[in-house]
């Protein structure tokens, strides 16, 4: 069986939602035996550099991502390559640049090496039929949808991938991000 990794992390570079510093989650993530971590920080990249030096430290493989979320649409996008971040880049440069910015008409153009996940299920019905299932997965997170939401997935032919959408490191930091 594979290990498990955390695919859907933040920060406190996602204002007013993560917890932690980056060495937190770091060093949190390799106490408990985790080999990798993603970050996923809300709308950009903004500690990614200092992710990458720490990961490292910890011995541990980053992950690239981020949550796009509009009003209306989220999902979480991780680099699968240096195309990849030049495109996840992309989407988040048009994400801050245009008011209007929609996810679901902006991520065809640039998903060329990105993972897309997400838990919303039209976007889901619209990237399997323009991007196919390669890429595109069933995000399952705690919540009462998680049945619904599989039984849609394999309707769909697309994979699930079960994630926890990290905000705080340990219970105990649960004040601070709430």
């Amino acid at each position: 069986m594979a290990p498990f990794v955390h695919l859907h992390v933040h920060s406190y570079y996602s204002f007013c939602r993560g917890a932690n510093s980056l060495e937190e989650l770091c060093a949190t993530a390799q106490r408990l035996g985790f080999r990798a971590l993603a970050l996923t920080d809300t709308n950009g990249v903004y500690g990614l550099v200092r992710f990458l030096e720490i990961a490292r430290e910890y011995d541990l493989v980053p992950l690239i991502g981020t949550e796009i979320r509009t009003d209306t649409e989220r999902a979480v996008l991780l680099c699968k390559s240096q195309r990849g971040y030049s495109n996840l880049s992309r989407l988040l440069t048009l994400r801050h640049l245009d008011p209007h910015f929609r996810l679901a008409e902006a991520l065809p153009a640039h998903a060329e090496d990105l993972i897309v996940l997400t838990d919303q299920p039209a976007l889901l019905a619209r990237w399997a039929r323009e991007l196919g299932t390669d890429s595109v997965y069933a995000e399952l997170r705690p919540g009462p949808n998680r049945r619904r939401l599989l039984r849609f997935a394999r309707q769909h032919g697309l994979r699930p991938v079960a994630t926890n959408g990290v905000h705080f490191a340990t219970p105990s930091d649960y004040r601070v991000h709430r």
